[in-house]
């Protein structure tokens, strides 16, 4: 008995020499391994669920889903796809595994002033047959027009903030600031932009008129958690909600 007590003692203190170790030199495996046993945050949906699978694997897990589409004009239907080529898989079969209690966030690529009608008229009964209520989902996009007509239905909007990282630092804020003047006197709820330019934003949004979501397509959401370069976001009360990794085994 003493003799196994004993080793119990050494495995005990190995691994708490091994947590150590990982700790100051690997710090995300002991995020990964403290995240088994944390909530995930509320306002961390999961970035780009772009398959039924994908929706299925993790409709449990994460509060809200971003989801790209591009829209067909000529068939009036909605591909769930980031990009045209990537393979036919029609929205309505993804949101099968929606759930109705789960926030949705609509990312669609090709919107335009000529197809934003038609397109807010579709998306509206896919997602009524879908038991999704559109005052609680998200649509996103760079066209401020086109935001207006689905803000007029009675769809959260939000408007899509491009930015160039290859341009000169001053040149990449002058061209923000252009497009925040714009989305200020919009109808739009919020401002949605990669995490790389939170910073300019918030510094340079001096009207403070819209909520914020931000996205790190490269981070799990228990490395935004814990890192410190991350806190600003995550504790700033104007962003309601983060974007975070999870490839999980259906991603595309």
């Amino acid at each position: 008995m003493r003799r196994r007590k004993q080793v119990l003692a050494v495995l005990s203190l190995l691994i708490v020499l091994s947590l150590f170790f990982l700790g100051f030199h690997r710090p995300t495996y002991v995020w990964r391994i403290l995240g088994c046993f944390q909530d995930i945050p509320g306002n961390f949906w999961l970035h780009r669920v772009n398959s039924p699978l994908k929706m299925k694997e993790f409709a449990e897990k994460y509060n809200g889903f971003e989801m790209d589409v591009i829209y067909n004009e000529e068939d009036r239907s909605f591909n769930n796809s980031h990009d045209a080529g990537e393979g036919d898989i029609p929205l309505s079969e993804t949101l099968k595994f929606f759930k109705s209690s789960k926030g949705a966030w609509f990312d669609i690529k090709n919107l335009t002033e000529a197809n934003s009608f038609n397109a807010e008229e579709d998306l509206s009964k896919i997602i009524k047959s879908s038991g999704i209520d559109k005052s609680k989902s998200i649509v996103e996009s760079h066209c401020i027009s086109c935001l207006n007509i689905f803000a007029s239905k009675g769809w959260k909007t939000a408007y899509y903030m491009i930015s160039d990282l290859d341009r000169p630092l001053a040149q990449n804020t002058e061209y923000i600031k252009e497009q925040l003047s714009e989305a200020q006197k919009s109808k739009c709820d919020y401002l949605s932009m990669d995490g790389h330019i939170y910073d300019i934003v918030k510094e340079n949004d001096l009207l403070k008129n819209k909520k914020y979501l931000v996205w790190y397509f490269w981070e799990p959401w228990y490395n935004l958690n814990h890192k410190k370069q991350y806190e600003r976001v995550t504790s700033d009360k104007d962003v309601e909600v983060i974007l975070v990794k999870d490839m999980g085994h259906y991603h595309r």
